[in-house]
């Protein structure tokens, strides 16, 4: 999976959080989101435009544009960190294979 894919599976997860998601999908899928939201947090920490994005996306999760922006601000972080693209795929592929 390239970066952009990753980045576009990401996102929308990222935007509606852990908490939200282990409501509605158990609690061993929330968990990896939960690791895979903590892991964008750390990464976009620092970087306030990146923080805001964020921010923005958790505010208003179903709004397109926010989530657009956010899974833009991911992919450029992952492809300057390949080690951090490869910790969110990873979290992908173990998310897929519990659903």
């Amino acid at each position: 999976m390239d970066i952009l894919s990753v980045a576009a599976v990401a996102a929308p997860f990222v935007a509606k959080g852990a908490e939200a998601l282990a409501k509605t999908a158990g609690e061993k899928i929330g968990g990896v989101v939960g690791d895979l939201c903590q892991s964008v947090a750390d990464k976009f920490k620092g970087d306030s435009f990146a923080e805001q994005t964020l921010a923005g996306a958790q505010e208003k999760p179903d709004s397109k544009a926010r989530r657009g922006a956010l899974q833009a601000v991911l992919a450029e972080k992952m492809e300057e960190d390949l080690d951090f693209a490869k910790t969110v795929q990873k979290l992908i592929e173990a998310d897929r294979s519990l659903s």
